[in-house]
């Protein structure tokens, strides 16, 4: 019976350990602004819906790192008005998004954007 709940146990925490995801860095990441993204990567968005938007208009600032991968890691929200409200269609855009190098970027340098949404509502 020790044994069974020791094996359930490790398994239990093999499958954590795999789920768990870290950024792939080929170097230090180079903070840019969102209108300089298409020098380093080139976005691929996965088709997704809103569902019902707000009907409020609003901004979201917001941070994110792409990885040398191009796969986006530690989005945080930096300032949102009405606060909140936006808040999970961007990261909703955000977890559908990957990217590729550009043309410019063969190194693959990770970038930390950070970017400003205006909403219309």
């Amino acid at each position: 019976m020790k044994s069974v709940k020791w094996l359930t146990s490790s398994v239990f925490v093999l499958i954590l350990s795999a789920c768990a995801s870290t950024p792939q860095l080929t170097q230090k990441p180079v903070d840019i602004p969102l209108h300089d993204i298409a020098k380093y990567w080139l976005p691929e968005v996965s088709g997704f819906s809103y569902g019902s938007p707000p009907k409020q208009p609003g901004t979201v600032i917001v941070s994110y790192l792409v990885d040398s991968e191009g796969d986006i890691y530690d989005v945080e929200i930096i300032k949102s008005t009405p606060e909140g409200l936006w808040d999970g269609v961007v990261k909703k855009s955000l977890r559908n998004t990957t990217f590729t190098p550009s043309p410019y970027n063969k190194a693959r340098v990770p970038v930390r954007v950070t970017a400003q949404y205006d909403f219309s509502g």
